[in-house]
């Protein structure tokens, strides 16, 4: 799961100073990318094949709240990158197929 230091040595982040900021950013991109991707298969964020995949995730859109931290009034907006919109796709296939794998195993168990 996504950690903290593993995250600012990404984001290239020395020091301690904005450490609750940045894990505030890692728990709100948490959240976005589990509910973007669903929370229905158990243990699905820690399979193997998608771990990595979920934690580039997070710390793309979690550096991206961090790259882009400025007021919100008379800002403008800035589109999610590639690479979380990819990797969400790549995620939300894989959980589809699981998801209806669970569903057709409680049907027939």
């Amino acid at each position: 799961m996504p950690e903290l230091n593993d995250f600012k040595d990404t984001i290239k982040v020395l020091g301690n100073d904005e450490d609750s900021l940045l894990q505030g950013y890692l728990n709100v991109a948490e959240a976005n990318v589990q509910n973007a991707v669903g929370s229905n298969v158990p243990g699905f964020f820690e399979r193997d094949e998608i771990r990595d995949a979920y934690n580039i995730c997070v710390y793309s859109l979690a550096g991206a709240f961090y790259t882009y931290r400025i007021a919100l009034s008379d800002t403008p907006t800035y589109d999610v990158s590639f690479t979380y919109k990819s990797l969400i796709g790549f995620m939300r296939s894989k959980y589809d197929v699981l998801e209806s794998e669970q569903n057709e195993d409680d049907d027939n168990g």
